[in-house]
């Protein structure tokens, strides 16, 4: 636990008013269980001298007494495949809402060609010269070459008079040359950094909602029992990830995987019984 952002050796631990930390390595000596745990106090500040040792703060457990009357508690959960969705990325056999805008990508395109256009540590952007449209989708979440390479113009020659990936100079003035376009992409001249901008573009939204509901039932005067459902990502919201953003690679535009943090709806099942 780290206090008033400090390292966690920094924090005192204290069980029923003795010391309940390593000397050396400053980590909680006992654990004890939730149920046996009466009452928690963390104090950051304004703490007496006693806790001298401590530089970030202290944290206070105090367990419940005991009585000639046995009791106790259990509680335990399940968790099935009933009512539960498929991960739609999955290979085959295998917090309250939450809602956020897509994380920001910068298109590019393909790095051995872009090398050849720029220096090697140089963003590989392309030129955008038209509108791209963004359809949402998985296999094709904006427009893009289709795999195909964007091309160049005044490409050098090699021995065989065949034209090499060299290109965007033009040969006469010694002026950069752009390629032509291929759909709303097309490759910079020779030294330039194309004109898209830099997280220009935004990946699908993110929303999913845990939902909760619980039951107390009273059997007798000292037992209870409670029940539990909690669903996660109970509206089943397919949250997807940032797409492949290079504009002329083969499966560009496409998307592989979920959102980080995203799942497919789970149910899980708790009993407990208080005794």
């Amino acid at each position: 636990m780290n206090l008033n952002g400090q390292h966690f050796s920094g924090s005192d631990f204290q069980l029923d008013g003795t010391e309940n930390r390593d000397p050396l390595e400053g980590i909680v000596v006992i654990n004890p269980t939730l149920g046996s745990v009466q009452e928690m106090k963390v104090t950051t500040q304004g703490y007496n001298a006693e806790f001298g040792q401590a530089t970030a703060g202290v944290v206070t457990l105090q367990t419940r007494s005991g009585s000639n009357t046995w009791h106790g508690e259990t509680f335990g959960y399940r968790r099935t495949g009933w009512g539960e969705s498929v991960n739609p990325f999955a290979p085959a056999g295998v917090p309250p809402s939450k809602h956020q805008s897509g994380l920001p990508f910068t298109p590019s395109y393909r790095k051995g060609v872009c090398a050849l256009n720029t220096d090697s540590n140089a963003p590989c952007r392309p030129n955008r010269v038209a509108l791209v449209h963004i359809s949402g989708d998985r296999e094709q979440y904006f427009t893009t070459t289709g795999g195909k390479a964007l091309e160049g113009n005044d490409c050098i020659l090699d021995k065989n008079n065949t034209p090499t990936d060299v290109c965007g100079v033009n040969p006469e003035t010694g002026q950069s040359v752009p390629g032509p376009a291929n759909g709303p992409w097309q490759r910079p001249g020779a030294g330039q950094i194309g004109n898209v901008g830099r997280n220009s573009f935004r990946g699908p939204s993110f929303f999913q909602s845990d939902i909760a509901v619980a039951k107390m039932i009273a059997i007798t005067e000292r037992t209870q029992m409670s029940l539990r459902v909690d669903a996660f990502n109970a509206f089943n919201k397919v949250n997807l990830g940032t797409p492949i953003s290079c504009v002329d690679c083969d499966g560009g535009g496409s998307i592989g995987s979920l959102a980080g943090g995203a799942t497919q709806r789970i149910l899980q099942f708790g009993l407990r019984v208080d005794f």
